[in-house]
């Protein structure tokens, strides 16, 4: 499906930044992952005007693991086409020895001077206007950009903010819009990326001991629940999900327990079958079920083998004092043919797609 995002321009600023931050997501986990880069370093991207604290941000570079990229890691804002670089140490001694190569204007080069000090962060106060809560927010950043303290993954923050604003002021168009960003090149890759690490394993240090994993309470987006089964759920069960449609994904689901219990069945999922996941949520069957109250999505992968995902339709995930409550995945699971027969001809599920 092809969708044109023509008008207005704030909609198409929020798609954009969608995507941008997607394709950041998935850079800044590589890189985190990889052993011969220890550093980030900060560019302000090709925009003709840039937010002054953006620019002083500019050839910052800093351990992958300092709290500024907690809160800073671009984009920071609307619009920002800010982005970060992996630095081998090797390229940072250069670099500030040389300064950093930065192309203006036709095929000119010049040399900026590199920072290694994070700067003081700034707070000013925000006034959420629509639901009246008050927050601090680093100066530079944008309100709405302003979740990473609490590492949840900006993707899904965004997301989320995506389809709130479309969905009220596009109810028309913006699940088609919204089927664009989650077919789209980049975030597939940012969500390959997101099962990778989830599956990785832990790595050992030069002093033998194992690094500790901090990435099973990590959530992506990589759904939304639609109009028509969200009015089923308040039609069949009175379950009233709210103004969050996007559906979480936390990536301890992958790798806990519950996860292992599949594998030893053979019924697990594997770091290939992210594309699986989200066509299974974007054109799978859904019912509802109704001892539980949750929803199940069902998708043919191929001849014998389906793809069930199950979502609890209304869910808080907390962390570190902050909490966002969206659709959340429960289980994920393949099932052959004899399976799907066996469970979908009970009673106790109602199909509503």
């Amino acid at each position: 499906m092809e969708v044109y995002i023509d008008t207005p321009r704030r909609l198409k600023t929020i798609y954009e930044t969608n995507l941008r931050s997607a394709y950041m997501k998935g850079r800044f986990d590589r890189a985190y992952e990889s052993d011969t880069h220890p550093y980030l370093m900060y560019r302000v991207g090709p925009s003709k005007v840039h937010r002054p604290e953006h620019l002083a941000w500019d050839g910052l570079i800093l351990d992958k693991n300092d709290p500024f990229w907690l809160s800073h890691n671009p984009p920071n804002g609307w619009g920002c086409k800010c982005y970060t670089v992996a630095v081998s140490k090797k390229r940072k001694e250069r670099y500030e020895k040389e300064g950093i190569p930065t192309p203006v204007g036709d095929n000119q080069v010049v040399k900026i001077r590199v920072k290694t000090k994070a700067p003081k962060t700034v707070y000013k106060t925000y006034v959420n206007k629509r639901n009246g809560t008050i927050s601090k927010v680093p100066a530079g950043v944008d309100p709405a950009f302003n979740f990473n303290q609490a590492n949840y993954s900006r993707d899904l923050v965004l997301f989320d903010d995506f389809m709130k604003k479309a969905k009220k002021d596009f109810p028309s168009r913006f699940e088609n819009i919204a089927e664009t960003i989650l077919r789209n090149e980049i975030k597939k890759e940012q969500f390959e990326s997101f099962i990778e690490r989830a599956f990785a394993e832990p790595k050992v240090k030069e002093d033998g001991t194992i690094e500790k994993k901090d990435t099973g309470r990590n959530i992506t987006a990589i759904g939304f629940i639609d109009t028509l089964v969200k009015n089923k759920l308040m039609q069949i069960a009175g379950i009233d999900i709210g103004e969050s449609v996007t559906i979480g994904l936390r990536a301890g689901l992958l790798n806990g327990i519950k996860a292992k219990r599949h594998a030893s069945k053979g019924e697990a999922l594997e770091k290939s079958d992210a594309d699986n996941i989200l066509k299974c949520l974007l054109y799978g069957d859904v019912y509802f079920q109704k001892n539980n109250k949750n929803l199940l999505y069902l998708y043919q992968v191929e001849k014998d083998k389906y793809l069930q995902i199950v979502i609890r339709p209304s869910f808080i995930h907390s962390k570190q004092r902050a909490s966002i409550q969206m659709p959340s995945v429960r289980n994920i699971q393949f099932m052959n043919e004899k399976q799907k027969i066996s469970k979908y001809k009970s009673s106790n599920l109602e199909r509503i797609k």
